[in-house]
């Protein structure tokens, strides 16, 4: 089932976006709609693909900007904390996990 037929109000907001940024997905045939949201290979609206692989790069679509990073990573340094930017009044930042 695709994107717009499962949900009409996202479809439409998503044909309408000047900007979409996308966090993760392969935008492939499922995932735009047959591309019909989101237009192959240059899409109409302006496109931000961050995804944590190379393999899926430029496979379908071809973004204004491809960044490979983890999806961690890339809310972290959205929300404030990331390099080159000021946390914000009151911002506690979390404790690190240890990885094993």
């Amino acid at each position: 089932m695709s994107a717009s037929a499962s949900n009409p109000k996202l479809a439409a907001r998503v044909g309408n976006a000047d900007l979409i940024l996308a966090l993760g997905p392969r935008l492939g045939e499922m995932t735009t709609g047959g591309y019909t949201l989101i237009a192959a290979p240059v899409p109409r609206q302006r496109l931000i693909h961050i995804i944590p692989t190379r393999k899926s790069w430029a496979a379908c679509t071809r973004p204004k900007l491809m960044i490979n990073s983890g999806m961690p990573q890339a809310a972290r340094d959205a929300g404030g904390d990331g390099p080159g930017r000021q946390r914000r009044p009151g911002a506690t930042r979390s404790p690190k996990r240890k990885r094993n």
